[in-house]
């Protein structure tokens, strides 16, 4: 028989992957310093002006896999 587990250990492993591996806080933290770092030069691309109208990129798409709808 299976022993009972907190509800705090239930909530996390529902909505985790069940591959999903904690990484050691060292690497989380180089990890979300690179993923800001690259969310804003996103936001510097938009507000420069360097983004590529959605219609564009369903051209590129449609064109490299044609057929695909």
């Amino acid at each position: 028989m299976a022993q009972a587990q907190p509800a705090e250990q239930l909530e996390l492993e529902e909505t985790e992957a069940p591959s999903a591996k904690r990484l050691p806080p060292e690497t989380e933290d180089a990890f979300r310093a690179r993923l800001i770092a690259k969310i804003e030069r996103g936001i510097a691309d938009v507000k420069a002006g360097r983004v590529v109208p959605h219609a564009e990129v369903l051209a590129m798409i449609d064109a490299r896999y044609p057929g695909s709808k």
